[in-house]
């Protein structure tokens, strides 16, 4: 994976380095990281593939190769810290044990022999067998802020057809979740299934929204409130209600609405903020009033 000439002298180790940089993605500032693993990952797999076809030279005759040999390949996301190639603290003491040293009466030097045969199978064992090579498949982010786009949003209702939520399975929801922590976990869970079914193929909207989430999400704490009764034809009635009930409570309690580390915050400039207030300038306050409604 190129990466673009503005990123490659930046000083990653520096505390102000933005954490964008350690997301990775194909494009922007993401990139970085992405390169550095797929750059590991070529490293790793070439010294695998060069032991496979000497290993495979050595056994030519007599057992086959492939019983030496038992690494299948594995995803990077499986990978375990023991199926990497690390050597640094073990190489000196592999040799070592297999260093036979003498002296000969009557002279002043110390003869030092080597059991190579020994010390190839060590290093064989020791590096090399069991070492699989690794499938380069690195999940890339996707921001959740996509979910609540309007095209998102049509996307779900031509897969699934949506239905209404009536005024008493309103105020249903609204009477069991009560606290802003209630309404956050809901909507998170709400998010995760409409990301899934704009994603997806055309469901059934009758099917049960627990089902879908514990059977086929594997979402096994999945919120009852809205998991209990409700169908995915109902998903974002749900995201409608939920939202602004959160919306609502956060800014009678003048909670900030986001949580992240003050040092990863920075003011926008007077010249975004002048922006932002000319865009919202319009914005249909008609459609917000009667969403709100």
């Amino acid at each position: 994976l190129p990466v673009p000439q503005e990123y490659v002298n930046v000083d990653l180790s520096h505390e102000t380095t933005s954490i964008a940089y350690l997301i990775p993605k194909t494009t922007g500032r993401g990139c970085c990281t992405t390169a550095l693993v797929d750059h590991l990952v070529m490293i790793h797999n070439e010294f695998i593939d060069i032991c496979m076809k000497i290993i495979r030279e050595m056994h030519a005759t007599g057992r086959t190769w492939k019983s030496v040999w038992r690494n299948p390949a594995v995803e990077i996301k499986d990978l375990r810290d023991t199926q990497l190639l690390q050597y640094e603290n073990r190489l000196m003491a592999v040799i070592l044990a297999h260093c036979h040293y003498s002296l000969t009466v009557g002279q002043q030097h110390t003869d030092v022999e080597y059991d190579y045969a020994a010390l190839e199978k060590h290093l064989l064992n020791e590096f090399v067998y069991g070492k699989p090579k690794i499938q380069l498949d690195i999940p890339h982010v996707v921001f959740r802020k996509d979910v609540y786009t309007g095209e998102r949003f049509e996307m779900i209702r031509t897969k699934v057809p949506q239905m209404h939520l009536s005024a008493g399975d309103k105020g249903d929801i609204l009477k069991q979740l009560t606290r802003i922590q209630q309404l956050r976990q809901a909507l998170n869970h709400i998010d995760v299934v409409m990301g899934f079914l704009s994603a997806g193929g055309k469901e059934n909207p009758n099917m049960s929204l627990n089902h879908y989430a514990t059977k086929m999400l594997k979402i096994h704490d999945f919120n009852k409130v809205i998991g209990t009764g409700y169908c995915i034809g109902h998903i974002l009635a749900l995201w409608d209600i939920v939202a602004v009930e959160l919306a609502r409570k956060v800014t009678l309690t003048g909670e900030v609405p986001y949580s992240v580390n003050d040092g990863l915050q920075q003011h926008l400039s007077t010249d975004v903020v002048i922006q932002m207030n000319e865009d919202l300038e319009h914005v249909n306050l008609d459609v917000v009033l009667s969403t709100l409604n």
